[in-house]
């Protein structure tokens, strides 16, 4: 099973670690080996992150972090496609 994550989660994440490096760069660092850590479980275990709020994704909050990860699981290509890193306290999806 690959992980993939989107160019616009990618970015997220590199937004919010940069954020907390401001503050406390080795607080950021726990924080990107926090979320690398926990997203690799899904590899063995796809399912894990509850249904999603939009359709064909599922959330993954990532503990010990303010995080989460919206997914999209694609059991024929053997794929996670991590969607969006986003802050819990975030809206999300976002209001159109």
């Amino acid at each position: 099973m690959r992980i993939i994550w989107t160019e616009t989660a990618r970015r997220a994440r590199q937004q919010a670690t940069a954020y907390i490096a401001a503050q406390n760069r080795v607080a950021a660092l726990d924080v990107l080996d926090e979320v690398s850590r926990q997203t690799i479980l899904l590899r063995d275990h796809p399912e894990m992150g509850r249904k999603g709020r939009r359709q064909g994704t599922r959330e993954f909050i990532i503990s010990r972090t303010p995080f989460l990860v919206v997914y999209r699981y694609l059991p024929k290509s053997e794929t996670i496609e991590i969607l969006h890193f986003l802050h819990g306290a975030q809206q999300w999806p976002p209001k159109r």
